[in-house]
């Protein structure tokens, strides 16, 4: 198994992707070029930065060897390499899903154990 890498969904994106086994990415995907993903230890960070509105998302974990080679890790503004999908994100291509909910303190508590 390679590393863990992780999508974040807004709920209406999420049923979506269910529905249809298949998914393009969100409209800041498709200004990229690319579909955003997280390594675990990014994900704090990304929900903090691009998820300031939202209050209830989906985090889809998938393995980045299943990801093929169409995954590439880029770096960012801020330095960091970024996995980043150059093609459709297929629901068999998840490992499983989680939901989140925003605090009432304003964080985004993650499932245990899953990210350090």
């Amino acid at each position: 198994m390679g590393e863990r890498v992780f999508k974040i969904l807004t709920g209406p994106q999420w049923a979506l992707w269910v529905e249809q086994g298949v998914s393009l990415g969100s409209p800041a995907d498709w200004r990229d070029g690319f579909i955003h993903f997280s390594a675990a230890h990014q994900v704090s960070r990304t929900l903090a930065k691009h998820f300031d509105a939202d209050h209830r998302l989906w985090l889809v974990e998938a393995d980045e060897y299943c990801l093929g080679m169409a995954l590439r890790w880029e770096a960012a503004s801020n330095g960091q390499l970024y996995p980043h999908l150059y093609a459709p994100f297929h629901r068999w291509q998840a490992i499983r899903d989680w939901p989140l909910a925003r605090s009432a303190a304003g964080q985004w508590p993650l499932p245990e154990g899953l990210i350090p």
